[in-house]
Formats: structure tokens, C-alpha cells, sequence
């Protein structure tokens, strides 16, 4: 049972609080200020119990951006606020959040760590919510090379390069109450593997010798054991990926000169050529799926934006497209090309677009990036910037995205400042929380 106790602040000492009393004012009536302030003292003084119960299904309600405020209340409140059977109450009552995390380095202080974006609102600003990016020491560092995938609230980080080798372990990270622990290890050890999540499995592709039984291995969550695929190998497939997502059930891998798709049903591995698409070319690393659609960074800009390509050029697969910043793919509408996300405006024209990571915020793109780079050697302020995106669908083909910003500001949340350092944003993740029971069923 959470109990609250209100009690009156005797703020004003001797002089009854008014300081602009002079001393003989105050000493006049010295026991009668005494007496006053003492019934004042007994009449506000109650305890209000209120049974825990009722107290978790009214946090179940309350945005989580606010428990930070409601655990300093009591030690009550704070054991409630931490406990599992709450985020069990939030998903009975359909009150998932989804929250982002980032993995952020800066150079040349420190190495990567964990962040977490949080979003408090301001006291006496009603509708306003900034954000903000707030360092886990709790969460250990990630190994180099390593294949990161989230289900509901938990990241699961895999293989990667330990000591200069490469790894089998995989560790999950429990964001409700970021702590970790190491799960069941591969059989082969990997680095720059691929990795997706369909149908509560884990698949981890490549990152290792190309072997028949064990290049693809599949965690299963329920029993927490590995097992390997067996199947036909492209000839002179690429064993390290710059990046990869999941579309309709299928995993696509971009390595440096290829990409891939594998289908974990039928188990076929084929390039993905996309009917004339070079798509190595034109899928950037910088990249998330949403509602199926793959977003990134539109790579024709970046080359031509920072000296790489002429006005005049163009990459193979898109020519004729505009020099906007995000490239939507959508494999069950557009089949012979990607298309510009329309209808920006307001987006940051000074963000450094190279160094962006991309993310899936709850159905709105997320565009995390730096307002200089990682390289650029300059003293001062250095910023790490948020624009959340969200998406709407005009006729067949078309997808238009409206800045949202969180700050009210420009539409520009400055999430992180550092001076003297540049940061570097190694990958962005979005975790859902949810109930155990509704993630594994």
C-alpha cells in the first residue's frame, strides 16, 4: 500500500515568513505566529493510503516519459514504477510504448556506449516535450562487427569481434531494467553477420567461412537453442554485410558489392537485382523498414553533396531522382525502382547527412544525425540532433512524410551536446515494452 504524507512548510522561520517585517514587528505577537503556525501544521497533516492495486492500474495510464518524476514521490511508488507486473498491466490495457536507444561514440574520449532517448515534458508548459539523450552505464560496450536485432524490449546483441577475433556469443539486453546476461553461443563464430526476426526466430547469415550446414543458424526464443540450415550457397556469395532488415518475411543483406535475400521458408538464397535496380547501389547503409517499406539515405545526394559525384552524374537505378535526403522502397508496389520521400519541408538542410542512422519509432521515421562530422577536428559545441517523421500514404505510389519535432523548435530536438569531442552514432535501435506473455505467444 502506497501511503502519501502532505505536510505544510514552515518556510517562513522567526518572522512568520514576510521578511520585509522589521524585528520589533515580530516580536510583538511571537506566540500567537507559534500557535498559528502549529494548528496550521495539525490541520494539513494526513496520510492518504491508497491500495497498490489501484495505484498500477493509474501508472498503467500515465505516459512512461513521467515515471522518472512519480519514483522520486516515495519508495512505494519507485518499487511500483520498477516492478514487471507493471509493463504486464500497461499491455493488458494496450499501452505499448515503443522508446530508442543508440549506440554512440565519442571520438576521441571515449568508447561507443548506450543511450537512451528520453522524453520529459516541461512543468508548466502544457503539450511540450523535449528530448533528450541520457547515458546507460549499466549496459556493456558492443563488440565490434556485431549483428543487433530487437524483440519487444529486449536487444539481442550476436557474434562480432572480441580481442581481434571473432565471436559466437550473443548477449540480450533487458531494457526495462537494463541489465544484460549471455544467452546459448553459436557454433560458429562471426563477424559482420547478417541477422532477422521472422516468426520469433533469430536467423544470423554469414559473417563466417561459407560452409554448408551452419553459414545460417536460427535461434529459437521459447526453447533458447540454436540450430543450423543446410542449403545450397550462391557461388562467390559475400560472407560480411554492411547492414540488414527484414521485408515480408524475407531478409535482405546489402554486403559491399552485392545484396541479398534470403527466405527463411523456402530457404533460397538469391541476389536482389530488383528488375534493373543496382540496389547495392541505391540501399545506403543508413536504413529501417517500416509497414514493410525500406527508408535510407539517398546516396545520390550524399556523393554529389560532398564532392563525390558531379551535378550531372547519377547512380545506376537513380537517374531522373530528385536530390531529396530519404529513399523509400516498397517491394510489393514499386518493382523496377525506389522513390523520394515527398513533402520535407522543414527538415535540417546543416544535418550531416552521411553520418545519419535511421529507425523505426513506432510506425514514424526517426533521423538521428550530427550537425558536423565525426572527423572534422574543430573545437566547440557539437550536437547530435532528432527529427521524427511521420508517414502518410497519397494514391498508389506515393508517400509523403510530415516533420514532427518533438522540441517545438524549428522542428529539431537537440538530444546531446558535447564540447571538445565529436560523436559519432554507431547504430539506433527502437524497443517495444510489452508483457512476456504477449512477446513470446
Amino acid at each position: 500500500m502506497a501511503v502519501i504524507a502532505e505536510t505544510s512548510s514552515d518556510d517562513g522561520g522567526s518572522n512568520g515568513g514576510d521578511q520585509n517585517k522589521k524585528p520589533k514587528e515580530v516580536e510583538k505577537k511571537p506566540k500567537e505566529e507559534e500557535n498559528r503556525n502549529k494548528k496550521l501544521k495539525e490541520k494539513l497533516s494526513f496520510s492518504l493510503p491508497i491500495p497498490d492495486d489501484l495505484t498500477l492500474s493509474c501508472f498503467a495510464l500515465v505516459p512512461r516519459c513521467h515515471y522518472q518524476a512519480l519514483s522520486l514521490v516515495s519508495s512505494n511508488f519507485r518499487d511500483i514504477i520498477w516492478s514487471r507486473d507493471l509493463y504486464v498491466k500497461r499491455s493488458d490495457l494496450g499501452r505499448t510504448e515503443s522508446v530508442l536507444y543508440a549506440y554512440i561514440r565519442l571520438f576521441p574520449l571515449e568508447k561507443p556506449s548506450w543511450y537512451i532517448l528520453h522524453r520529459e515534458p516541461y512543468r508548466n508548459l502544457r503539450n511540450t516535450v523535449p528530448s533528450r539523450l541520457t547515458l546507460i552505464d549499466s549496459l556493456p560496450p558492443m563488440p565490434l562487427g556485431a549483428a543487433v536485432v530487437t524483440i519487444g524490449s529486449d536487444i539481442y546483441v550476436i557474434g562480432g569481434q572480441i580481442c581481434g577475433r571473432p565471436s559466437a556469443a550473443m548477449t540480450l539486453m533487458d531494457c526495462k531494467s537494463h541489465k544484460y546476461r549471455l544467452l546459448p553461443s553459436m557454433r560458429m563464430s562471426r563477424f559482420r553477420a547478417g541477422a532477422g526476426v521472422v516468426d520469433g526466430k533469430i536467423y544470423v547469415i554469414g559473417g563466417c567461412m561459407v560452409q554448408l550446414f551452419y553459414w545460417v543458424e536460427v535461434f529459437d526464443i521459447k526453447k533458447q537453442t540454436w540450430s543450423g540450415l543446410g542449403f545450397p550457397l550462391l557461388p562467390k556469395v559475400e560472407t560480411e554485410y554492411l547492414t540488414y532488415e527484414v521485408m515480408g518475411k524475407k531478409i535482405y543483406l546489402r554486403g559491399k558489392i552485392s545484396a541479398y535475400v534470403f527466405d527463411p521458408e523456402t530457404l533460397v538464397l538469391d541476389h536482389a537485382l530488383l528488375l534493373g535496380i543496382h540496389f547495392p547501389t541505391a540501399w545506403h547503409e543508413s536504413s529501417c523498414v517500416i509497414d514493410d517499406m525500406l527508408f535510407c539515405m539517398n546516396p545520390q545526394l550524399l556523393l554529389r553533396k560532398y564532392g563525390l559525384l558531379g551535378s550531372q552524374q547519377g547512380l545506376v537505378g537513380l537517374e531522373g531522382l530528385p536530390d531529396h535526403p530519404i529513399l523509400v522502397y516498397y517491394p510489393k508496389r514499386y518493382v523496377n525502382r525506389m522513390r523520394y520521400l515527398k513533402g520535407l519541408q522543414g527538415f535540417p538542410a546543416n544535418m550531416y547527412l552521411k553520418e545519419c542512422k535511421l529507425a523505426n519509432f513506432g510506425g514514424n521515421l526517426v533521423v538521428l544525425g550530427t550537425n558536423q562530422s565525426r572527423f572534422n577536428k574543430c573545437k566547440g559545441k557539437k550536437e547530435v540532433w532528432c527529427v521524427e517523421i511521420s508517414l502518410e500514404r497519397r494514391g498508389i505510389d506515393d508517400i509523403w512524410g510530415k516533420v514532427v519535432d518533438w522540441s517545438k523548435v524549428e522542428s529539431v530536438a537537440v538530444v546531446l551536446t558535447q564540447f571538445n569531442c565529436s560523436p559519432s552514432i554507431e547504430l539506433c535501435r527502437t524497443v517495444t515494452f510489452v508483457s512476456l506473455a504477449s512477446r513470446l505467444s
